[in-house]
């Protein structure tokens, strides 16, 4: 090889990695990382919350009466708490570190103590309530009732039921917007979401969506709201600036719970019959990844500060534990641990820290759209990108320097 070939070689190679590098690592990719049993007392885990205070995890049993609390550090349940009949939902208000439990079949919701895992009060509420909500800049608590087309509304502050809301045809699901004061219901048998003004205390409007809508989630910065719809296996997205679908995304089969992280800009759809996770780009309205799960999956929830998923197997008393971060390529799926003893009733008195992982980079700070931010992985630090472009310039420099001086 002659020394001009060597010398372009060079040039090519350091542009190159260049190139490469100024791309960014691998987009953060949804991973299994543990598998949870929730014992004998975790009969037909349905629903799932979490407090992203204290990365306590919620699950509502529906068989055996019970919540399970797990630690979502230790990946280890630490309580069993017993609660109405036929727990279908769960909230928490991490702010007062209160968890709310909608019991179905005993038209009650329990509230317990999130510090000693007690439950502090039992309220009677309309026929089968099949869903919870939290606004904690309120703290007010929204109940769904199922059999009564109705919504309970309950003072957090004193735990008492304070009124009702106007709903649809079986109210399946709950979902807030605190920041413009509209409460979403998604409407099983009419095939649509009541958009409520909290204000007024009416219902605004109703919007068409997908057959049998289910799931509820908001990403309040982009005021949309994306709906589970459980026999169309897709998605609605809804506007809510104009109260129209404003997309609609093909998912897995039988999409049930849907579980958002704004931040990181993803949300997490359960497919129930499909044994999946769909993961969607909310920026895109696209799904990014699939996580083949094996198991039929119900309800999920996401710890937006530690970016993990927890997905709940109603037939196997399992909690799957879902990571997003940079990994190789390829779809992953879980491993199952063998069944491990819950630990006992009455919580640790100091809670074990799991020391965090490393990131490949440093996230990069992007304005979201109507305000707020979003964590994005996708480049490299400024000053490391100039200091590769100016590196790459200066060997095309030399380059050239060099060839001319070799032609005369």
């Amino acid at each position: 090889m002659t020394s001009r070939s060597a010398i372009w070689l060079l040039a090519v190679g350091v542009l190159a990695a260049y190139c490469a590098l100024s791309v960014g690592p691998a987009q953060a990719r949804p991973v299994v990382v543990e598998t949870i049993s929730l014992g004998p007392l975790g009969r037909v885990p349905v629903a799932v919350a979490v407090n992203p205070s204290s990365h306590r995890v919620y699950v509502a049993n529906t068989e055996s009466d019970s919540i399970s609390v797990v630690d979502g550090d230790t990946y280890s349940v630490v309580a069993n708490v017993t609660v109405g009949k036929g727990p279908q939902a769960v909230a928490v208000n991490s702010t007062t570190n209160r968890i709310y439990v909608a019991n179905l079949r005993s038209d009650t919701v329990s509230v317990i103590d999130g510090t000693t895992n007690v439950v502090t009060k039992t309220l009677a509420v309309g026929g089968c309530p099949d869903a919870v909500a939290v606004d904690p800049s309120s703290n007010r608590i929204y109940v769904a009732n199922w059999c009564r087309a109705n919504v309970s509304i309950i003072d957090g502050a004193t735990d008492t039921v304070v009124g009702s809301l106007p709903a649809g045809d079986s109210p399946s699901g709950l979902a807030i917007n605190p920041r413009t004061n509209r409460l979403f219901a998604s409407n099983l048998f009419n095939m649509t979401i009541s958009v409520i003004d909290l204000e007024n205390g009416v219902v605004e409007t109703t919007v068409p969506v997908g057959e049998r809508p289910v799931g509820l989630a908001i990403d309040p910065d982009s005021n949309r709201i994306f709906v589970a719809n459980l026999f169309s296996d897709s998605v609605s997205v809804v506007d809510g600036g104009t109260n129209a679908v404003a997309a609609t995304i093909p998912v897995g089969e039988g999409p049930e719970s849907v579980a958002i992280n704004p931040e990181a800009g993803r949300l997490y759809v359960s497919n129930r019959h499909g044994s999946s996770i769909s993961v969607i780009d909310i920026d895109s309205s696209t799904v990014a990844y699939t996580v083949d799960l094996k198991y039929e999956v119900s309800g999920l929830g996401a710890d937006n500060v530690t970016d993990r998923v927890y997905v709940a197997v109603p037939y196997g008393s399992k909690l799957i534990v879902i990571e997003d971060r940079a990994t190789g390529a390829g779809t992953p799926t879980p491993t199952p641990t063998p069944p491990t003893t819950p630990s006992p009733v009455v919580p640790p008195t100091a809670e074990p820290q799991l020391a965090a992982a490393t990131p490949p980079l440093k996230p990069i700070i992007q304005p979201a759209t109507g305000g707020g931010s979003r964590r994005v992985d996708r480049g490299w630090p400024l000053d490391v990108t100039l200091g590769l472009a100016g590196a790459a310039l200066l060997a095309l420099a030399s380059a050239i320097v060099l060839e001319r001086r070799r032609g005369r």
